[in-house]
């Protein structure tokens, strides 16, 4: 037969199996270690879900609710308020900040779509 494979390793910490397969899986897990660990983290998960399901709910309601009320105008304020702001400065600033704004809101978005993907 063949050997049993090493537990599974999960954000740096091995998991412990039981009924005890292999030297990871030392020392045995009792039922009031596992226990007291349950109601150490759950709280964190639930808060952790709700925040996850609060955070989806907040983008679903700009993107089918807020955007298409505002509609395309938003957008041509936005590009007026960068050409006045190109007037006032000099070009080669405004490109500058302009770069760098947009390196920010496309690391913002590619994470937002990462993380809903995941």
């Amino acid at each position: 037969p063949r050997p049993p494979l090493p537990p599974p390793t999960v954000w740096c910490v091995t998991l412990r199996r039981k009924p005890v397969l292999t030297k990871e899986d030392e020392p045995l897990i009792g039922g009031c270690e596992k226990t007291c660990t349950q109601i150490l983290l759950i709280p964190f998960a639930l808060v952790a879900h709700l925040l996850g399901w609060l955070i989806t709910i907040v983008l679903y309601f700009l993107g089918c609710v807020v955007l298409p009320c505002v509609g395309p105008a938003l957008f041509n304020l936005f590009i007026l308020a960068k050409l006045a702001a190109i007037d006032e400065k000099k070009g080669k600033e405004v490109a500058q900040e302009t770069a760098v704004q947009l390196r920010q809101a496309v690391g913002c978005a590619l994470c937002l779509v990462r993380s809903y993907i995941f």
